[in-house]
């Protein structure tokens, strides 16, 4: 790992695109909200 090269910044310094992330975070919400309706009703 060459970690000694402060000239050349990282291709992607800030990750994927804003909406992106934004889309992902959102589908992780929905899928364990989901889950969470799921167990609630298994269990009640």
């Amino acid at each position: 790992m060459a970690l000694d090269l402060p000239e050349t910044p990282p291709p992607h310094h800030d990750g994927p695109h804003p909406a992106v992330s934004l889309l992902a975070g959102f589908g992780v919400i929905l899928v364990g909200a989901t889950i969470v309706h799921v167990v609630f009703n298994v269990l009640v």
